[in-house]
């Protein structure tokens, strides 16, 4: 099931990566996790299985292709997602972008 979020990813950049970037990656770089889930139970059984997670965009440019890229994305393969917040970060003077997606 997560192969195709996967697969989905790294065809927009060769700088995609689960749970954590390469130490020195280069932005802009896309960072993936889930971290819950949202599943349907019925009568005590897992009926539908639903992943959560992060797709993390880091980058020093404003307008940056991945920026639309990402949701496209995740519209191709039919997941749930929202922007959930965009912060300059001071320490690495990068734009982060974060989505939090359901795919299942």
């Amino acid at each position: 099931m997560l192969d195709n979020l996967r697969q989905a990813l790294a065809a927009l950049t060769d700088s995609c990566y689960h749970y954590f970037a390469k130490p020195g990656t280069t932005p802009p770089y896309l960072v993936w996790a889930e971290d819950s889930d949202n599943d349907l139970t019925a009568d005590n059984v897992h009926v539908e299985r639903c992943y959560e997670g992060t797709i993390d965009l880091f980058t020093k440019t404003e307008g940056d292709d991945l920026i639309q890229a990402v949701p496209s994305a995740l519209e191709g393969i039919g997941a749930a997602y929202y922007l959930n917040s965009v912060q300059y970060e001071e320490d690495t003077r990068l734009i982060h972008y974060e989505w939090v997606w359901q795919y299942g």
